[in-house]
């Protein structure tokens, strides 16, 4: 063996050996409990109840739902009305002689503390022209022939149309260009539950069944919805001590968090937010998204709500029930932590507005009961060479 490796085997014995010793040490400050502990890369915990500050602040003009689904009644103090259109009436059944007409409306399922409800329901003869891309939809309600065409029961089981009796004449004279084809609204009369139907953008649609004469052989054809959307209303009120993030009737919040004790050369492993639901209060479908968004300016300028957040979200989160919402805020944390200047907090949205309806209500910090505040859980690690 040459005197250079020699020399190598004996280096390395000796690191070796010390690494060892020191590894025993309790003096020494590169022990092996050490680094698994908060001295070299440890996890640090801590966990802050309530907020420094929040809010809740509706968005403008919610009082429509585009979404995938057309929404039908009456549910915690919010009612929905349908309103279609079928647009090629005169093109589809020329020279036809109608002899009995039918709307039908699919339902998908409904938002119900009784599932064996049911709901009266009238369908109407709307007198105002409209299309989905300009419509003010709070018009229509005032813009409507009060005598219903027909009066009814929807039962809304799913994938089970419900249906309603037409007026021949008025259809009639949609197919012969006689009279205005403004379409149809159904509006609820009573009703404890919210009935979630297909649209005219899914199948099967809203859709006339017309059974015509042509030429002395009877015949049916079914014509779907060309338009269609929900037009909501709701008498909520915000009670004291809640927050609320929503959708159908815009709503979001405002949330400004303290995590000072954070040392800004730390890294966060994770950053959990837990929101608890008011659930005698919420309205929800199957699931709903939100999308988290950082502010801009100072968080008490409510009136710039709908601006003041950024309008790139850093992340979402997914609501699937229950009391509690879960948000994870690691990477806002890091961004604070790492960033200079003045944490504005963050903003909760619904992740499309006014698509659908869900209404998400949860305790505030001011609530008597302190285990439902919002309360914030951070783990980070922080690098050895500040670690003092």
């Amino acid at each position: 063996m040459t005197g250079l490796s020699k020399t190598f085997r004996i280096v390395f014995l000796f690191i070796f050996a010390f690494a060892f010793y020191c590894s025993k040490s309790e003096k020494n400050p590169f022990s092996y409990e050490d680094i698994a502990g908060t001295g070299l890369g440890g996890v640090n915990h801590f966990v802050v109840h309530g907020t420094i500050s929040e809010n809740s602040v509706a968005f403008p003009e919610s009082d429509i739902a585009t979404s995938d689904d057309l929404l039908l009644g009456r549910f915690k103090e919010t009612e929905s009305a349908v309103l279609v259109k079928f647009g090629t009436l005169d093109q589809d059944l020329d020279s036809v002689i109608v002899k009995k007409a039918y709307f039908f409306l699919t339902p998908r399922f409904k938002i119900a503390d009784n599932s064996d409800s049911t709901m009266d329901v009238s369908i109407h003869r709307v007198t105002m022209a409209w299309d989905e891309e300009s419509i003010d939809p709070l018009t229509v309600l005032n813009n409507f022939d009060p005598n219903p065409i027909f009066s009814g029961q929807f039962s809304t089981v799913a994938d089970q149309a419900d249906s309603l009796l037409l007026d021949n004449e008025l259809v009639q004279g949609w197919i012969d260009s006689d009279s205005d084809n403004n379409g149809l609204l159904v509006v609820v009369q009573s009703a404890d539950y919210m009935g979630v139907y297909y649209s005219d953008e899914t199948i099967p649609p809203p859709t006339i069944k017309i059974v015509y004469e042509k030429q002395s052989v009877l015949d049916s054809a079914l014509v779907g919805a060309s338009e269609g959307l929900s037009i909501l209303q709701s008498n909520f009120q915000l009670p004291p001590q809640r927050l609320m993030v929503g959708s159908g009737f815009g709503y979001g919040s405002f949330f400004k968090l303290d995590y000072s004790e954070i040392p800004k050369n730390a890294t966060i492993n994770k950053a959990s937010l837990t929101l608890h639901v008011d659930t005698l209060l919420s309205i929800h479908t199957k699931s709903a998204f939100f999308a988290m968004s950082y502010l801009k300016a100072n968080s008490q300028d409510w009136e710039n709500f709908p601006t003041l957040a950024d309008t790139v979200s850093f992340d979402t989160t997914h609501y699937r029930g229950g009391d509690r919402l879960k948000v994870d805020l690691t990477f806002l944390v890091q961004y604070w932590v790492n960033r200079e200047g003045d944490d504005f907090g963050f903003r909760l949205a619904p992740y499309l507005l006014n698509r659908g309806l869900f209404r998400t209500v949860i305790f505030s910090s001011s609530v008597a009961d302190s285990l439902k505040h919002p309360q914030l859980e951070v783990f980070y690690t922080i690098p050895p060479k500040f670690d003092q």
